[in-house]
């Protein structure tokens, strides 16, 4: 589970690892059952984490992260009409991330496809500087 910290009156912060830094980071929405719990999605140099926002943490919203190593896909969700979705942002398009078996986690962001390849453009880069021992460059982020 990924501690968070708060960064600012609205949004938390991941708690970084060692070695970690954050490349990428979205305002999105994390679809959480039949909910989309509002928050930041991050992309560091070692794994994929989301933090809910105070408001929604305070309301059992839950932290998420995933290593790099299990992603194994990001690509979008088409809408779905679907009565039990109605409320977890399934009305429109949304970033998939998929790690393991049959796992994929969804999140509302603005321009769900020019995300999808600005984090694989930024997911290249890290295995690539990984493969050569320097630290990763920080591709443009949206905050």
């Amino acid at each position: 589970m990924t501690a968070i910290k708060p960064e600012n009156a609205w949004f938390n912060q991941i708690a970084l690892l060692d070695g970690e830094e954050i490349v990428l980071s979205y305002p999105s929405n994390h679809s959480q059952g039949k909910r989309a719990v509002g928050g930041k999605l991050f992309v560091t140099n070692q794994r994929i984490a989301f933090a809910p926002n105070r408001f929604d943490a305070n309301l059992g919203g839950l932290a998420f992260d995933i290593p790099l190593s299990m992603v194994t896909s990001i690509t979008t969700d088409p809408p779905r009409i679907r009565l039990v979705e109605i409320f977890s942002g399934a009305l429109r398009t949304r970033l998939a991330i998929h790690g393991g078996i049959d796992q994929v986690n969804f999140f509302v962001v603005s321009h769900p496809e020019i995300v999808v390849n600005q984090i694989t453009l930024g997911l290249k880069k890290i295995s690539e500087q990984a493969g050569t021992g320097q630290p990763a460059t920080r591709p443009e982020s949206k905050s």
